[in-house]
């Protein structure tokens, strides 16, 4: 049986949490000129970002 892990999606632009769901949406609201890119990391980055895991990664 293969290990879950937890995956914490960010902007590479402005180092935002992202929601799972819309995280090209906020790239093309606030990052028109950039490329569709994100980052993957398995933990999170800022403190407060473990608190809104629940909310934002659902």
């Amino acid at each position: 049986m293969p290990a879950v892990a937890e995956i914490y999606i960010y902007c590479p632009y402005c180092d935002d949490l992202l929601d799972c769901q819309d995280f090209q949406k906020h790239i093309r609201r606030k990052h028109r000129d950039k490329p569709q890119r994100f980052i993957v990391r398995q933990h999170p980055t800022h403190p407060v970002d473990a608190e809104n895991v629940g909310k934002v990664a659902g």
